[in-house]
């Protein structure tokens, strides 16, 4: 049975002493290359998962960060107003 990709979820104090959240989504194996996906004001990261298994499959890793606004506690505003 191969290896499956691995999916994981962090945080990380920003310079100022804010809260990054950070998504990772990495093959198997070794990564080919690290991809980083830079989103708009009313994007989060979560709304890119299917990019980044698209990527992942030919063997590629991905990272998203979410600017400080956008961690998860304060998501759903953001789905909120990116839904009107």
């Amino acid at each position: 049975m191969s290896a499956r990709p691995t999916h994981t979820e962090a945080t990380f104090p920003s310079s100022g002493g804010a809260t990054i959240y950070e998504q990772c989504w990495a093959p198997a194996g070794d990564a080919r290359a690290v991809l980083a996906i830079c989103h708009g004001y009313a994007e989060h990261s979560g709304r890119y998962a299917d990019v980044a298994a698209y990527l992942v499959e030919p063997g590629y890793a991905v990272e998203a960060l979410d600017p400080v606004a956008r961690d998860p506690a304060t998501r759903w505003l953001y789905r909120r107003a990116s839904a009107r």
